[in-house]
């Protein structure tokens, strides 16, 4: 039996800002621009069959599907009350990706039909109004008013179906009794067809329900909040909204055209994988690469991305051997790459560094750090980590001449310090830890004030933050390095007096 696709626990909105979407939608725009691989709906057809094995009424649907879908009937099969249409939205609100490069072929031939009907609903319509009547969690709701509040789009991560009538969006609600933290909500959405936006358009003659004036919306339609209000009569909330323009949802935090999907889009998909919680697990990298990699074959830099991103995955996962697999995999493909990159090497050679110290395994950390810097490539802020955990492999590793080791570390120590104070990139931890490292090295070379100097450093610092309460150690530690002062002083003292 197939694992669940989906996670019952999953609480993912339908309405979020716009920015928070931008992955996903880029996502959802290869998909669309992208021709499908070869044979993509036989292989949709035999990934469900293995899901619904034991599902006679989903297997018969399955067989028809495959005896009678073309492109042409992509809203047809949208809109009857199947898995088809359930498992998509579901799969895009939970960002599945497996699941939504199984629908790969559906995605843009719905698209297709939309966006066609989308040119003839801009010939005959001017300014329109829909309507859509939703259940709401309470906290999806405080979301929207904050958007409102700060002027913030709204974007939808699926499909949305509306009404060109009130009283049918109406039904969906009316009689709601608000239990717990659900409330009924009805949208009010104002249109105008001839705004430059995701495609909408209305699907009554391609719909299995003719009678009823749907109007549905393409993922990455964004929209502004108008007013946000309550009717006390039928105790339901009014979400009034305007649909913005492609170009000015992008302003302020994009540059580029996020539903391009191109090639360079995968490759930032990718990347961003690596480095953010947008997707959790590594497998959906190996999903996302697999789907991709038949778009566009033999590409050398969205493999380098792949390899990367799956080397940060497991870092963050805390695998790091496995870490340190695919960073040396993309290191070596990026090392004999007609377009090799310093800075990406660079990067590289810090991340394996950053993986063997986190194993523990300081000399190995050190000779990659060590590379990484000779490079003179990195940014600021990965010089300064590097500087610093090279300084503190020094001062760790096994087998270290004590006194060679200790004065590189206090040589990278300080370059990292310095670093920091000129560009406050280091949290209030960091710099406390790195203050008593400091320390700890002039106290063992007997340069007690700089030693004193430094651990009253890292105790101002101790005692602005509740989060650490090392403030009577740390005193300790002063006390006594100043009681060994008074000592070696005493020593001296006797020393002149011979």
């Amino acid at each position: 039996m197939m694992p669940e696709l989906f996670n019952p626990n999953n609480k993912a909105f339908t309405m979020n800002a716009l920015r928070n979407d931008l992955w996903l939608l880029k996502l959802l725009y290869v998909l669309v621009n992208q021709e499908p691989p070869m044979n993509s709906k036989e292989h949709f057809v035999q990934f469900f069959s293995l899901y619904y094995k034991e599902n006679p009424k989903n297997e018969q649907l399955l067989k028809e599907f495959s005896d009678s879908y073309d492109s042409s009937k992509a809203v047809w099969w949208y809109t009857r009350d199947t898995f088809i249409y359930k498992i998509l939205n579901q799969a895009m609100r939970e960002r599945n990706i497996q699941v939504l490069c199984k629908y790969h072929f559906f995605i843009r031939d719905l698209y297709k039909q939309i966006e066609a009907g989308h040119r003839l609903f801009n010939e005959r319509n001017s300014s329109i109004r829909v309507y859509r009547g939703q259940i709401m969690n309470t906290r999806e709701i405080e979301r929207i008013k904050e958007a409102n509040k700060y002027d913030l789009r709204l974007s939808t991560h699926c499909l949305l179906s509306t009404s060109l009538e009130r009283d049918p969006a109406r039904v969906f609600i009316l009689g709601f009794n608000s239990e717990d933290d659900l409330r009924g909500v009805l949208f009010e959405i104002e249109c105008n067809p001839i705004v430059k936006s995701r495609p909408f358009a209305e699907i009554s003659h391609e719909s299995q329900f003719q009678d009823e004036k749907e109007v549905l919306f393409m993922p990455g339609a964004a929209f502004a909040v108008s007013a946000i209000e309550f009717d006390k009569t039928d105790q339901l909330h009014i979400i009034k909204l305007r649909l913005c323009n492609d170009e000015d949802i992008q302003k302020g935090f994009h540059k580029k055209n996020i539903f391009k999907g191109d090639r360079d889009i995968v490759q930032e998909l990718l990347d961003a994988m690596g480095t953010t919680t947008i997707v959790r697990e590594c497998s959906d990298l190996d999903h996302l690469y697999g789907h991709m990699i038949k778009l566009f074959p033999m590409d050398e830099l969205l493999e380098l991305s792949y390899l990367q991103a799956m080397g940060s995955k497991h870092f963050t996962n805390k695998n790091f051997e496995t870490s340190i697999n695919f960073f040396k995999r993309s290191l070596s493909l990026q090392e004999n790459s007609f377009s090799a990159d310093k800075r990406k090497i660079a990067e590289l050679l810090c991340s394996i560094g950053e993986s063997y110290y986190k194993l523990k395994i300081y000399d190995e950390a050190i000779s990659f750090y060590h590379q990484a810097i000779e490079l003179n490539s990195l940014s600021l802020s990965k010089s300064l980590m590097a500087h610093l955990y090279m300084g503190y492999s020094h001062l760790t590793r096994d087998n270290r001449n004590y006194s060679d080791d200790i004065s590189l570390a206090n040589y990278y120590l300080q370059t990292a310090l310095h670093i920091d104070l000129e560009n406050e990139i280091l949290g209030d931890e960091m710099i406390m830890n790195l203050y008593q490292a400091l320390a700890d090295i002039h106290e063992y070379q007997d340069e007690l004030n700089l030693a004193i100097g430094y651990y009253n450093e890292a105790l101002e610092i101790c005692e602005r933050n509740e989060w650490t309460n090392d403030s009577n150690e740390i005193k300790a530690k002063i006390e006594a390095i100043n009681q060994k002062s008074v000592d070696v002083a005493l020593v001296e003292e006797d020393k002149s007096n011979l």
